[in-house]
């Protein structure tokens, strides 16, 4: 790992050049550095797809959040509670993170529900300045280059901090894989987010109307597209706010055929791994489904059914879980045996 590493300038003695006078400098990236680079990405991520399904959501306004302890920046901690329409463009050059260690963030909110909580909302940011530091001061979530951008920061990024091997390994062990890692975090945080808030607290007024949860591979796509004999696209896969209320357990329960939460919150993991994918051959179903254990009922079998053929009315995409359903082992067992279930990945 070290030398891959090293290579790519992640730590270790590299070359930036400072943007102002075009100077060439050796610097030295140590443990404390890929703290700060580490979490800062992990936080710019997050806020690309964070913004992506805010802006989906039925909310109107942005509210900027900031943690009003003695490490937040004054002038962050002096934006709290600032209300504006989420099309502002103050917005495009002031969502968060705004800094190297920027804990702030964005709450998507209704003008209705910023009124009943006391905020004063803003019509515009006329008179305002803004806070981004000078490589922050672009939106996430609006940019289609932001790998580029995390490196072109990381490079211009200067702490001087001794480091040791272990440490390095410790806090860096999934780098080599970082485009992955990165995708599986964003989707998992969306995920349990909203599983937290439309199962756990029962909120169904929540703004958060969709999350992706996954992506259908080619491998995948090509292989069902020859066993249903149709186009199956690869791309993203998403679950919304509908499809999840409607498997709620308050109503599925009734009939043995509830996810737990826990479960809910797997299905991340579960749609990353080819091995959990079938064609479903039935009739009225002919589309693929992702198949896991239930760890607490050795005699049922989760499903995951992905939409493969339908637009989504409101969304416009294909890819999106129709719903979560239990079903006997014995049963779909059955199914896989007289081929009427197929795994994809042999």
């Amino acid at each position: 790992m070290n030398p891959t590493l090293k290579k790519k300038g992640w730590f270790g003695k590299t070359k930036v050049v400072k943007r102002e006078t075009g100077e060439e400098k050796e610097i030295y990236v140590g443990s404390r550095r890929l703290k700060t680079i580490y979490n800062t990405n992990m936080r710019t991520i997050y806020a690309k797809s964070r913004y992506t399904g805010q802006m989906l959501s039925s909310a109107t306004h942005f509210r900027y959040t900031a943690v009003m302890d003695n490490l937040t920046r004054a002038k962050h901690r002096g934006m709290h509670n600032l209300v504006l329409p989420k099309t502002d463009p103050f917005w495009d050059t002031n969502y968060p993170p705004n800094g190297w260690n920027c804990r702030c963030q964005v709450e998507a909110i209704t003008l209705s529900e910023a009124k009943r909580r006391g905020l004063k909302v803003r019509e515009d940011s006329n008179g305002i300045n803004g806070i981004a530091d000078i490589d922050f001061a672009y939106n996430p979530g609006k940019t289609d280059k932001l790998d580029e951008i995390l490196a072109k920061k990381k490079d211009r990024f200067k702490l001087n901090t001794k480091l040791t091997s272990k440490e390095v390994n410790a806090i860096l062990k999934d780098l080599g894989n970082f485009t992955k890692q990165k995708d599986l975090y964003v989707w998992k945080k969306g995920l349990n987010d909203m599983v937290d808030e439309v199962i756990v607290k029962n909120n169904q007024k929540t703004p958060l109307n969709v999350v992706q949860v996954g992506l259908l591979s080619k491998f995948i796509s090509e292989t069902a597209s020859k066993l249903l004999n149709k186009e199956v696209k690869s791309g993203g896969m998403i679950l919304t706010k509908k499809e999840l209320s409607h498997a709620r357990p308050q109503r599925k329960e009734a009939y043995n055929h509830a996810f737990r939460v826990e479960e809910m919150k797997e299905i991340v993991d579960v749609l990353n791994d080819e091995n959990r994918a079938y064609v479903d051959l039935r009739d009225k179903h002919k589309n693929i489904v992702f198949i896991f254990e239930d760890k607490k009922d050795k005699t049922k079998l989760n499903l995951i059914p992905i939409e493969i053929s339908k637009f989504h009315k409101k969304f416009k995409m294909k890819n999106y879980v129709i719903t979560l359903d239990k079903a006997d082992k014995e049963d779909i067992f059955g199914f896989i045996k007289g081929k009427k279930i197929q795994k994809i990945k042999q």
